[in-house]
């Protein structure tokens, strides 16, 4: 799958990899460098055997189909707000 990835202006693919809290990876998708990488978190956690506790990711899958079905499992989603998606960051209060 190649695919044109306009922000790093070349052809190529991206590798979506979902990995145990030993860094062991479960699930590998495969996806066009022009392509959202949002767009295989279905893939990658439809493959599971069963749901995580709490799930990392970056804030590239900060979006709020996978926050809102994330909710639907009970698993905390660790993912970062993306300020592009027009959220501000969550504020945290370092003293508590």
């Amino acid at each position: 799958m190649i695919g044109y990835d306009g922000f790093k202006h070349r052809k190529g693919s991206k590798i979506h990899v979902c990995v145990d809290e030993y860094s062991m990876p479960l699930r590998i998708a495969l996806g066009a460098g022009n392509e959202h990488d949002s767009k295989r978190f279905d893939e990658l956690l439809d493959g599971l055997e069963e749901a995580p506790k709490e799930l990392y990711a970056d804030s590239a899958y900060d979006a709020e189909a996978i926050r809102y079905r994330l909710s639907l499992m009970n698993v905390e989603a660790n993912i970062p707000v993306n300020p592009r998606n027009g959220r501000k960051p969550i504020q945290y209060d370092i003293e508590t």
